[in-house]
């Protein structure tokens, strides 16, 4: 077997596995997989989200986010944090802002 194909299909597992763990922990809420994706000693480094050290502090994590999406579902976030679990606010609507300078612009189509 060449290197080449070699590193194609180790890239494919990786992938594969990456997939998995998208649709089995993330998607589905599934926290009781994690152990078949994650060492003890893991490390994730997910840039806005933090930067969690080892299973049972990820697993904190994992559980407050889930917990964060089961309420969004129900109703919208009013929170206006900068937390990961809570998104953004939507963008002002020009058509119904009154007292601005925007005033007297057309809201789009």
């Amino acid at each position: 077997m060449s290197t080449n194909t070699s590193t194609s299909t180790n890239t494919q597992d990786n992938i594969t596995v990456v997939r998995n763990f998208i649709d089995n922990v993330l998607n589905t809420g599934d926290l009781s997989a994690l152990e078949r994706y994650w060492a003890e000693d893991m490390v994730w480094r997910g840039g806005s989200l933090g930067e969690y050290h080892g299973l049972a502090e990820f697993k904190k994590f994992a559980e407050a986010n889930a917990a964060g999406a089961s309420s969004r579902t129900s109703s919208p976030c009013s929170c206006n944090s900068a937390s990961p679990a809570c998104p953004p606010p939507p963008p002002p609507d020009t058509a119904t802002r009154t007292g601005s300078r925007d005033d007297n612009r057309r809201a789009p189509p």
